[in-house]
């Protein structure tokens, strides 16, 4: 009777979810559906914005910057520290500069593209790797872009890092699937 009462749990009732990239957009966007089918969500980001809506146990923010291995491996530590595991990854961080042609691309705005949108990307799933093995039917989602399939004059760095991005997943899925 006290079951009936409680009615059919949500989907992701009991899971751990971390979402990079989640201060707004895409990445609030799925913290919040993770949030409502249920799971424990924790969400990453550099935006100090992120804890106006992350801000509760069991939905909450940490800020941190994803090129940074350190930051991100804390942060990481700090959830399976606090909520006992990683079930769920969704890997959404990224930045489009202001559109350049490639003569006129600075290395900065190229570096950086690339940091974010490519680079962290890898950190994120090194660290999450050895938890999300111990995580309950663990899932990894990255966010890509139409870019890849039909890339815009003046968005190179933002092309180049989401096929790069693409690509990764790809040998991500490899590995990781069995």
């Amino acid at each position: 009777a006290k079951l009936r009462v409680q009615g059919t749990p949500l989907v992701l009732s009991g899971k751990i979810a971390v979402v990079s990239g989640a201060a707004a957009g895409i990445g609030c966007a799925c913290a919040g559906a993770l949030r409502d089918c249920g799971a424990v969500v924790v969400g990453l980001d550099i935006d100090p914005d992120l804890h106006t809506h992350m801000n509760r146990p069991g939905y909450e923010g940490i800020r941190a910057d994803m090129t940074d291995k350190d930051a991100v491996a804390k942060a990481l530590d700090r959830v399976v520290g606090d909520y006992g595991g990683l079930d769920i990854l969704v890997s959404n961080v990224g930045i489009f500069r202001t559109g350049a042609p490639i003569e006129n691309l600075t290395d900065e705005v190229w570096d950086q593209t690339l940091a974010v949108n490519l680079t962290s990307h890898r950190k994120l799933l090194k660290c999450a790797v050895p938890f999300l093995r111990h995580g309950v039917n663990p899932a990894v989602v990255f966010i890509g872009s139409r870019n890849v399939a039909a890339p815009g004059a003046g968005a190179a760095a933002y092309s180049v890092s989401k096929a790069g991005l693409t690509q990764m997943m790809r040998v991500a899925a490899l590995e990781l699937a069995p």
